[in-house]
């Protein structure tokens, strides 16, 4: 990768030393964000969207040529983002002045008609050329052109085929091959539109979440004639800019923690040159005035939201002295199968769900349920994780979780379908004595899906076991989606326990 690196340098570079004293050199500034994911306010004092504003607004007031993108998921995420179907995140994003944004695989969450009032709402132009109607047409602009004093630029959107598989995606709509349609505009852009330079916002990812999955490495190999990849879906966090070939590849993380500002030179038709850095979003910025005021009835409403009643219960779910992490209790039980059925309502399947105790902070009392009850039991901004494992080394896992001393926050919560049993010392220091799924000792061979929160997925106790593995991050905010599936509850809800874990002190 290093040499791929240093290639590229040296061509950029040859490229500079082509230019005279009568070429005039021409730049443009690219501001980017990606994987938002309805945050509209400030996660552990990082991100928020009138502070993003601030900082978006401080370089347009400095800069002549400017374009602002954002590579995709908007959706799904913050419970305000979420109540209001990313209403104000748009409003924000149409203040920013964003130019395009990419339809991200979360887009499609809340069904097509959502999605038709979100483009509808939206000031700047959603893209994306791979993903067509019945007719075979793109439901939304394949790419737009932007025309600068004295050179053109052409954005093309691409979506990940994957969102058919992990999304709730219109099951009429088609998505063409990532490569095959990048190819055909890219034709067109250099073409019919003479532009001179072609930047792909991209929702792929860098990651292979399967063994065909095509990511933006794949798409730069594939397609040498885009300049710049301002990716997202795999909520990367680059250093510096990834090059395959000449070909620049960028993402700025996730939930506007961070904007990406790319300064390119365009000289003769062609870049010149590129200069990337990201930039922390963080409480020393001020909130934009005009940003908080378009947010402040939307986060009014979703405060006063809080004492809606969700479902009811039969029973206090008892959390005393903090069992989620010693044993087996009645609150991480309802969590984790609540998890298993959220997501086979949205055509997700998984073997069993687990979440580590320390996450669960409150019990939930008898009687009626609201929002606030919830956000207290699982107060943390947690995404579901899916992860691919190995039967050899989902053992290997829950000898890891068995191994930690008696107490630990990672000790696990498991939907109904798995069973372990764990037998601890003298000193506290435990042992795995059983592992099954379905009544059945766990298949070394066979292959698993497992649920959990983000906070896990990317722990660093299991990040020597979790980190190998093809994971996917749903997005879909831990909390909110118990509130999701609790709205669907018919009966009060009991307290159980089934012995589901088993502890042995010897």
């Amino acid at each position: 990768m290093k040499n791929i690196f240093i290639i590229s340098a040296l061509i950029i570079l040859f490229a500079g030393c082509s230019v005279t004293k009568n070429d005039k050199i021409h730049h443009l500034t690219i501001l980017h964000t990606n994987d938002h994911h309805g945050t509209i306010l400030p996660i552990d004092s990082k991100g928020g969207l009138a502070q993003r504003a601030t900082y978006i607004n401080s370089i347009k007031a400095t800069t002549k040529n400017i374009l602002i993108l954002d590579a995709g998921d908007i959706n799904i995420g913050g419970v305000i983002s979420n109540m209001f179907d990313a209403v104000p995140d748009i409003k924000a994003y149409n203040a920013m002045g964003y130019d395009a944004v990419t339809l991200g695989n979360h887009e499609f969450d809340g069904g097509h008609q959502k999605l038709l009032n979100q483009i509808k709402e939206s000031k700047f132009k959603w893209l994306s050329a791979n993903i067509l109607d019945q007719n075979l047409t793109p439901i939304v602009n394949p790419y737009i052109i932007k025309d600068y004093d004295g050179f053109r630029v052409g954005i093309l959107g691409l979506t990940t085929t994957y969102t058919k598989n992990s999304s709730l995606a219109d099951p009429s709509l088609v998505f063409e091959d990532e490569i095959q349609s990048a190819k055909k505009y890219v034709k067109i852009l250099k073409d019919t539109h003479k532009v001179d330079v072609i930047i792909a916002l991209t929702h792929l990812g860098t990651i292979k979440e399967s063994a065909t999955y095509l990511t933006a490495i794949d798409l730069a190999k594939a397609v040498d004639q885009i300049d710049l990849i301002i990716d997202g879906h795999s909520h990367t966090k680059f250093q510096n800019p990834l090059y395959v070939g000449k070909t620049a590849i960028v993402s700025a993380y996730e939930q506007g923690k961070f904007v990406g500002k790319a300064k390119i030179a365009i000289s003769n038709n062609k870049l010149l040159d590129l200069k990337w850095s990201d930039h922390a979003i963080t409480q020393d910025l001020a909130p934009d005035p005009v940003v908080s005021q378009i947010l402040a009835p939307y986060i009014q409403k979703a405060n006063a939201s809080l004492k809606d009643i969700i479902f009811q219960t039969s029973d206090e779910f008892e959390l005393k002295a903090k069992e989620t992490r010693y044993q087996e209790t009645a609150i991480g039980n309802f969590i984790c199968d609540s998890i298993v059925s959220y997501l086979k309502e949205r055509n997700i399947s998984v073997d069993f769900a687990m979440i580590n105790g320390g996450s669960i902070r409150s019990g939930l009392p008898k009687g009626d349920i609201t929002k606030e009850d919830i956000l207290l039991t699982l107060p943390h901004q947690d995404s579901i994780n899916v992860i691919q494992i190995s039967g050899k080394t989902l053992i290997k896992l829950f000898e890891k979780i068995a191994s930690l001393k008696q107490g630990n926050g990672e000790f696990m919560q498991v939907s109904s379908s798995l069973n372990y049993t764990v037998a601890y010392d003298k000193s506290q220091k435990g042992k795995l004595v059983s592992l099954s799924i379905n009544s059945s000792p766990v298949d070394p061979d066979r292959l698993y899906y497992l649920a959990t929160n983000s906070y896990i997925a990317t722990n660093q106790i299991f990040i020597d076991i979790l980190g190998q593995l093809e994971r996917y991050d749903t997005a879909m905010p831990l909390n909110q989606s118990i509130m999701d599936y609790a709205l669907t509850l018919k009966t009060k809800v009991t307290p159980k326990l089934d012995g589901r874990i088993k502890i042995i002190k010897q």
